[in-house]
């Protein structure tokens, strides 16, 4: 368990590196509405830094894939997104309106942030969080960026 906890520690510590700058706040989360992709959704960590907003969904090969000659389908590679925060341009929260799921289940509210591309397009990324959802969006909002 300890080497677990180790191996995550030294997972982030290698990634603030290669950004070049400290990740503020992480999670796991499923991202719907990617752009690139037509349907579907995808899990994955997203994550914060002081210039931008990440997703990464990690490469998934099973042995059932491998037999179905699926191992190059489009959520089987590596893929990260990376919104810069300065091209953030909305960010809005989506509730459940049922209250009989919001009773019974965990907050799962879609978070919706609206954003311009390379090319000055209007893009959306929707997305629920496992953890943190309040404090991430929070920091996430950048008339909250200088706060801390």
């Amino acid at each position: 368990m300890a080497k677990d906890r180790d191996q995550v520690t030294q997972f982030w510590r290698n990634l603030e590196v290669e950004l070049s700058e400290p990740i503020l706040i992480y999670s796991t989360g499923r991202c719907y509405d990617l752009p690139g992709r037509d349907r579907g959704s995808l899990w994955g960590i997203f994550f914060l830094t002081p210039s931008a907003l990440y997703f990464m969904h990690f490469a998934q090969v099973s042995w059932f894939s491998l037999l179905m000659n699926q191992a190059e389908q489009p959520g089987r590679q590596r893929l990260t997104l990376r919104v810069s925060r300065n091209c953030i341009i909305g960010i809005r929260h989506e509730r459940s309106r049922s209250v009989l799921k919001r009773l019974w289940t965990r907050d799962q509210s879609l978070a919706h942030v609206e954003y311009l591309d390379d090319e000055g397009r209007s893009c959306t990324i929707r997305f629920t969080l496992e953890r943190d959802r309040g404090n991430f969006l929070n920091l996430l909002d950048t008339r909250n960026m200088f706060k801390r």
